[in-house]
């Protein structure tokens, strides 16, 4: 576990049983017209002959978590592991949530129908009150496996909480009963240290020894943020790593990423003809398992050696034209004007956002400060109009105080987007229950679906206030959801010239060790230019899960897109400033 980078987990070792492999994806005989395959499955020691794994999330869901997760990360760490599993995934995922009883939220079910339940689960869990009955969300969890698990699987119940039974339902021995049952208790603790802002004085040792009657591993966090790789710890079901190899080839692949169990490999390289892929699995023990899976490459094209070839496919008439992901994505964000005049009557702006609908239509797009919940009650921003892409234009007015504006004279706000305590996100949910965060760049298992079309709107035709200064109105990634298959991502940006032309815009970061040209793409429609550029990566490179805090100017690996005009007159994105001195008035 020292590779999570946290130095904070206490492990009370279980007793493995023979290690288990399996691949789930692709199938053994499955003929592929690429050169590479996304590999992927499952790996256990914890017994069931590596036929996949039931997982039961507990969650609490006690008054106290309004202090010690005020951002609510143990939900974004659920998101992420949903996303994290590879396709075709062999798992089964539940929900528990518990303060003074519990109640099984999503019952046992396939991760691929289980997300959409889970997350309207999350929705409808926001404001978290009442007690710690810990034993009744473990038994519960029990039950829920016993009914509906199924045979020859890891059984797994994954339990967290932030403070101490409460209740008097015996955590302790409700944790023996299930690992009676072959049920592995693991409990995952955010008890922060002393001296920390959300300091409790909560004792962790009661979840240790949870962990240790459930014959499991006891996970402590002592900050919210550190929630997520624990959510997804490899050593939960006992394996330490997984290779995958192309027999064929002899080639390696470039990375294996290792989720709860559940294994993916992007990327693993193909020749035309018969491929065997092989995955070996290796416990903490030492002890391995292999697994081969044999695939047959066609090409594309007939008499054609090379798999991929420019040979479009016959395509039917009836089939869905519309490529998107599964959920919605925020694309870009920003706010109109980023220079605001201190000298106007009234000192407002827009916050602005482009949303892509994925397969459901969009319920609701709204701006959320990190500390408060969601909730779809709250003022939505507005739909303004549709881009030429068919990208969705929201809006949302904001006044800014007087007193508030005349502090930020001339101190631009540059961390307004991000994940931490005080920062902002733009949330979009569709009616599916699917969610995306702004500006959260995620990659996981987001393949592309096909749809028949999409809503329309009317187009975007909005002219934004025109400074004497440029100004990058928007920015983002297209797309901002990504799957384990991608390569290759734009960064984008909306930009409004003023007086003087652009002479170029640029992405860079804070350390500068990147400057990237951004060319002009097209005017949008309403006089403001989107400018982009490409960025390729080779599969697997990426991180899975979300990088969230990519836009601003405190930590080096932050980045921020830049615009200078021929006048050497300069903006940077994400920086909303109120204008001091002179000011910065229209210019017409």
């Amino acid at each position: 576990m020292c590779g999570l980078g946290l130095g904070l987990m206490m492990g009370l070792p279980i007793t493995a049983l023979a290690v288990t492999v399996q691949i789930n994806s692709p199938l053994d005989g499955a003929v592929i017209k690429a050169d590479n395959t996304i590999v992927s499955g499952v790996a256990s020691a914890l017994g069931g002959g590596g036929q996949g794994i039931d997982l039961m999330l507990v969650l609490d869901d006690s008054g106290s978590l309004q202090n010690t997760d005020p951002t609510r990360e143990r939900f974004e760490a659920t998101r992420q592991l949903l996303s994290s599993f590879g396709p075709n995934a062999n798992v089964y995922i539940g929900m528990v949530f518990f303060s003074d009883n519990a109640q099984v939220a999503v019952p046992l079910r396939d991760v691929s129908t289980a997300r959409s339940a889970i997350n309207g689960a999350i929705i409808a869990h926001q404001m978290p009150n009442g007690y710690t009955a810990i034993g009744d969300g473990i038994r519960t969890a029990s039950q829920e496996l016993i009914t509906n698990g199924r045979a020859n699987t890891s059984k797994v119940i994954l339990v967290f909480t932030d403070g101490i039974e409460t209740i008097g339902s015996q955590p302790e021995v409700a944790a023996a009963d299930a690992l009676n049952q072959g049920h592995v208790v693991h409990v995952v603790g955010l008890f922060p240290a002393a001296g920390s802002l959300f300091f409790t004085g909560a004792d962790p040792a009661e979840s240790q020894r949870i962990a240790q009657a459930g014959g499991g591993q006891y996970f402590l966090a002592t900050d919210p943020q550190q929630l997520i790789p624990l959510f997804r710890a490899a050593k939960i079901v006992e394996i330490d790593h997984v290779t995958v190899t192309n027999v064929t080839t002899g080639k390696p692949a470039n990375s294996v990423s290792l989720n709860t169990g559940n294994f993916t490999a992007p990327g693993v390289g193909l020749v035309v003809g018969q491929n065997v892929l092989k995955a070996v699995a290796t416990d903490t023990d030492g002890a391995t398992a292999e697994d081969s899976v044999t695939v047959t490459v066609e090409p594309i094209c007939p008499d054609d050696s090379n798999p991929v070839c420019p040979c479009p496919n016959p395509s039917n008439p009836s089939c869905p034209k519309v490529r998107v992901k599964p959920g919605p994505q925020v694309i870009m964000a920003g706010f109109d004007p980023m220079l605001i005049d201190f000298g106007d009557a009234e000192t407002a702006f827009k916050i602005m956002a482009v949303v892509r609908e994925g397969s459901a239509s969009i319920r609701q797009v709204a701006l959320k400060a990190n500390t408060e919940a969601i909730n779809l009650f709250a003022p939505s921003m507005i739909l303004e109009g549709q881009l030429k892409n068919g990208d969705k234009v929201y809006s949302l007015k904001y006044v800014l105080p007087r007193e508030t504006a005349y502090r930020l004279k001339g101190n631009p706000l540059p961390n307004l987007f991000g994940s931490k305590p005080g920062e902002y996100h733009i949330i979009a949910i569709d009616e599916a229950q699917e969610i995306h965060a702004f500006p959260d760049l995620n990659m996981g298992n987001n393949p592309d679906v096909m749809v028949h079309a999409l809503t329309q709107a009317p187009p975007y035709t909005t002219r934004g206030i025109r400074r004497h200064r440029p100004q990058v109105i928007m920015a983002g990634f297209d797309p901002m959801v990504l799957d384990f298959g991608d390569d290759s991502f734009k960064i984008k940006a909306i930009v409004r010239a003023g007086k003087t032309s652009i002479q170029n815009v640029t992405l860079q970061n804070g350390s500068a060790t990147l400057r990237l040209a951004m060319n002009r793409e097209e005017d949008i429609g309403n006089g403001d230019i989107m400018y982009s550029t490409e960025y390729t990566f080779a599969r697997g490179s990426l991180p899975i899960g979300s990088l969230r805090d990519l836009f601003g100017t405190l930590a080096p690996n932050e980045y921020v897109v830049e615009v200078i005009d021929q006048a050497q007159q300069k903006h940077a994105f994400p920086g909303l400033e109120v204008c001091g001195g002179r000011g910065c008035p229209e210019y017409k």
